[in-house]
């Protein structure tokens, strides 16, 4: 019996010599905010337009009444409000027709398989100053026919902050070889241009 007291002391002197510890700490904070990118356009020398747009920018072409071997051009202009720098091109191209819903048909149709695209782009710091786009302006072709060429086409670098303007330059040609069939026709392309920021 005495031998087992005496376990007992040893046991319970161990467990009261356990250690206590000691914490210290120091601390730190930051503020963390996102940054902003959004586009805006315009096809004239007036003020910038969100985007996108609901109807969308009319592209002032003036490709109404065309007959084979003409050549029409417009430009439109991107800049970036946002405080993140990217780039933007065009992304698609779509076609209706005369009801600004469905697909071509009938001499329309005839009309978008003939039709010759192209794009170019310029970036200029003069937001006062319309871009040089006429139809002689050498172009990225993104459709000819009905067959579009695989988009993004004619990318601009964007700054931030309104830092510069990206000028896209649009030349559509009728070309001379266009049969009777496309007589009359009428096809309403709607260009999408897609800005992106860059990643890492």
């Amino acid at each position: 019996m005495r031998a087992v007291l005496a376990g007992g002391l040893v046991f319970g002197v161990g467990a009261a010599a356990t250690l206590a510890s000691w914490t210290d700490q120091e601390v730190a904070t930051a503020t963390i905010t996102a940054g902003t990118f959004a586009i805006e356009s315009r096809t004239n020398l007036g003020a910038f337009e969100d985007s996108p747009h609901t109807p969308a920018l009319t592209l002032p072409l003036g490709a109404t009444g065309l007959y084979p071997g003409e050549k029409r051009a417009a430009w439109i202009q991107i800049q970036n409000k946002g405080s993140v720098p990217g780039t933007v091109s065009l992304s698609g191209v779509t076609v209706v027709g005369a009801d600004n819903v469905s697909a071509p048909t009938g001499n329309s149709a005839n009309l978008q398989n003939v039709l010759k695209v192209g794009v170019a782009v310029t970036t200029t710091t003069n937001g006062a100053v319309a871009p040089s786009c006429t139809t002689a302006t050498p172009t990225t072709s993104v459709a000819t026919g009905a067959t579009v060429v695989p988009a993004p086409v004619a990318t601009g670098a964007l700054a931030a902050n309104r830092g510069n303007i990206v000028s896209f330059c649009v030349v559509v040609e009728f070309p001379v070889t266009a049969g009777n069939n496309t007589q009359g026709g009428d096809v309403r392309p709607t260009w999408t241009f897609t800005a992106t920021t860059p990643t890492t």
